[in-house]
C-alpha cells in the first residue's frame, strides 16, 4: 500500500499523462487507493477528438504483483475495449504484466497501446 499511495501522489503532484484529468469528483472516494478514476480526453486528429471518456483503474489488493483491471465506463468503440463492459484487454495488463510498471504506465498503456 505505500507504494500504491506514493504512485496516487505522483500523480496528483506531477500530473496526468497527456489527454487526461482527474475528475471534480471521484465516485470511488477521495480516500480510495484501490480505484482510479480518470478521464480522458480524445487527441485532435483522431476520430476520438471530440470526445471526454471515465476510465476506471480497478488495483487488486497484491498490487504490484497482480495488474489492475482498466474499465471505460463511457461507452467507446475500440477494438481493444470489450464492447458490452468497457474492459480495457491489452497483454500489458493480463499475459505481459510487470510489477514494475506505475499507475501512470498504466494510464498510458490503458489507452495509447490499446
Amino acid at each position: 500500500m505505500k507504494r500504491l499511495a506514493r504512485e496516487h501522489a505522483s500523480l496528483h503532484h506531477q500530473g496526468l499523462p497527456p489527454y487526461y484529468c482527474f475528475p471534480s469528483s471521484n465516485p470511488a472516494g477521495p480516500d480510495s487507493l484501490t480505484q482510479l478514476t480518470v478521464l480522458l480526453t480524445g487527441p485532435s486528429g483522431t476520430p476520438y477528438s471530440q470526445g471526454l471518456w471515465r476510465l476506471q483503474l480497478r488495483l487488486p489488493e497484491d498490487y504490484p504483483s497482480s495488474p489492475p483491471k482498466a474499465f471505460f465506463k463511457t461507452r467507446i468503440w475500440h477494438p481493444n475495449v470489450e464492447e458490452s463492459t468497457g474492459a480495457v484487454c491489452v497483454d500489458t495488463l493480463k499475459r505481459d504484466w510487470d510489477p514494475k510498471l506505475t499507475l501512470n504506465d498504466i494510464l498510458i498503456v490503458s489507452v495509447f497501446y490499446s
